[in-house]
């Protein structure tokens, strides 16, 4: 998935350095990352495009699992990278 189109459809200009450390840890790590940061400082952005970059788009396997405290957070945090291709993306709860 191209990031620079999510980011234009986003209106995103350049990513803020919290996103752009969290980039950094994700693609750096074979484990699991936590980012911890103030609501409202681009958290769900900073974890949605690493992992797009990350997914197979033509494989069918489970490849991410992000877990919410609840459905309403749950439906957010699937929207903004996720909009253009449903088949990724799945919740229950």
């Amino acid at each position: 998935m191209d990031i620079q189109k999510i980011l234009t459809k986003l209106r995103i200009t350049a990513l803020n350095e919290m996103q752009q450390h969290a980039a950094e840890a994700i693609f750096g790590s074979d484990g699991d990352v936590v980012l911890l940061s103030p609501t409202g400082t681009g958290k769900t952005l900073a974890y949605q495009l690493p992992l797009v970059q990350l997914l197979d788009a033509a494989s069918d396997d489970v490849q991410a699992l992000v877990i919410t405290p609840g459905r309403e957070l749950a439906d957010f945090a699937r929207q903004p990278v996720t909009a253009d291709v449903p088949r990724w993306t799945n919740i229950a709860c």
